[in-house]
């Protein structure tokens, strides 16, 4: 059986799971962690842990930068994996989304294929614009009724592309995808449905939390597809209660504003947490509480029967350390997601390393004669037509470009009537009685204690109503989620 090691460059630190991977068989082998701002090497530039100017995230940010620290955490990932008998193995990597720059277009009507040369064209030309090259990889989501195609496209520089380059040689693994980790952590969604028994339903729209020691990936999904997601860092605080208190007041806050960025009109159905089932019980009530959504926990363990290999644990092991073979129930499941795939046949939704591309035209020698001749027999006719029309065709042109000339002068002259007419109908169609708007929003706003406004600006929408947007600074976050309800009734949002 072939060995693979699926590795997670997160913000603090990286994971890795080395296992053997067959047809719809993973047979796990080793766990470990390496910490990327301790690579034990000097850089003059990097400041020093003994200034109080300098953190733990500014340092790990500086070393991700320079290819010299990915060759020197290449090196010491292959003297882990080299204990675990892993040389040589192929290597999915989760790239860290400090290194990726996410964009989310809404393109013309287009076909599949036509989409990948659209992509390429705005996001490439941007990047290029700017003295950077790349490669871009996108996935389309559901048409829009009006037509429209939109896509969440992923850039990356070709100096990132190379820096994982060099980490792969380094570690001397091959390099077969570069993902992105909350999309293999969606992916695990499909395998806890194929469980016998299983309550997983792919037909809700659910909130998948994952959390990875300081980074939690809130992913919002709906029939394992990602609708929108976004990662959290937590601090570095030793009371774990305030770290858990604030996630979740961040879960609570993502929840209420879901149906103003989900397609449809759609909400939050249920909240779905990807960890140890003992552990994260209260953890579950309490946010079951909040929400008065149901909360299910997935613990990577129940899918040790899929899996194979040693016992899937509560605490892992360190890279360091090949004594202890233990697999953490969080942290490692985008990782155990990514070889179930690769075992399942299962591409990844979006990949750097293959990203998806225009088709290529057909090359065929055959073709080009007969287009040729096609194409001489075409000229031949078009010249004797063209020739016969040219004198009329001439005359007319001389008269359309005076007719456009003139109407350019008109409409230059008109424009700034026109402009300032449509935003005193835009005004006046929203059909808005401010006075009251400001009356009702005084009554129904938090008090002052807990809100400080800074600024407030008003303006119609098309189509009718009216958004008044107010920004601020609140001493809670529950108070955004109690404003949020107190503001909404019958003819609000």
């Amino acid at each position: 059986m072939p060995k693979y090691v699926a590795i997670d460059v997160g913000a603090h630190q990286v994971r890795y799971l080395l296992a053997e991977v067959a047809r719809k068989q993973v047979h796990l082998l080793g766990y470990g962690t390496l910490d990327p701002f301790d690579l034990g090497t000097a850089d003059a530039e990097c400041p020093s842990p003994g200034d109080e100017s300098s953190d733990r995230e500014t340092q790990t940010e500086h070393r991700r930068n320079t290819k010299d620290d990915h060759k020197v955490l290449g090196e010491r990932l292959a003297g882990a994996l080299a204990k675990m008998g892993g040389s040589g193995a192929r290597a999915i990597v989760a790239v860290a989304r400090a290194d990726v720059d996410i964009r989310r277009l809404s393109l013309p009507p287009a076909t599949d294929d036509e989409l990948a040369e659209l992509v390429a064209v705005q996001v490439l030309s941007d990047a290029r614009g700017s003295g950077d090259g790349g490669v871009v990889d996108f996935l389309p989501q559901p048409t829009l009724p009006n037509g429209e195609r939109p896509v969440e496209a992923v850039l990356a520089t070709d100096k990132i592309l190379e820096s994982y380059q060099i980490l792969g040689s380094s570690a001397g693994v091959k390099l077969r995808y570069l993902v992105l980790r909350p999309y293999a952590s969606t992916s695990l969604l499909r395998h806890f449905q194929d469980q016998e028994n299983s309550k997983t339903q792919a037909s809700l729209t659910t909130l998948l939390v994952d959390r990875i020691g300081a980074e939690v990936d809130l992913i919002a999904t709906h029939d394992n597809r990602v609708l929108l997601w976004r990662t959290m860092q937590l601090d570095e605080d030793p009371n774990e209660s305030l770290a858990t208190d604030g996630l979740i007041s961040e879960i609570v806050r993502i929840v209420a504003i879901a149906p103003a960025h989900l397609p449809e009109g759609r909400t939050i159905e249920k909240i779905q947490w990807l960890g140890s089932a003992v552990e994260h019980a209260p953890l579950a009530a309490e946010l079951a509480r909040q929400t008065r959504l149901p909360v299910e926990i997935l613990d990577p363990a129940s899918l040790a029967a899929v899996s194979g290999g040693e016992p899937w644990l509560a605490d892992g092991g360190d890279g360091d350390d090949d004594s202890d073979k233990g697999y953490p129930s969080d942290g490692a499941a985008p990782l155990l997601a990514m070889l179930l795939d690769e075992a399942n046949g299962n591409a990844p939704a979006l990949d750097l390393l293959n990203p998806r591309k225009p088709p290529q035209p057909r090359n065929s020698k055959r073709i080009g004669l007969l287009a040729a001749i096609a194409g001489v027999i075409l000229l031949y006719l078009a010249g004797t037509w063209l020739e016969k029309m040219h004198a009329d065709r001439d005359h007319q042109n001389v008269a359309l470009s005076k007719q456009l000339l003139e109407l350019r002068k008109q409409r230059k002259k008109l424009a700034p009537q026109l402009a300032l007419a449509r935003s005193i109908a835009t005004w006046e169609d929203a059909g808005i009685v401010w006075l009251d708007e400001l009356r009702d929003l005084t009554r129904k706003f938090p008090s002052a204690e807990a809100m400080t406004v800074r600024g407030m600006t008003f303006s119609p929408l098309r189509g009718g109503g009216a958004m008044i947007r107010v920004t601020g600074q609140v001493r809670d976050p529950a108070v955004i989620v109690k404003m949020d309800h107190d503001l909404r009734d019958k003819y609000r949002n």
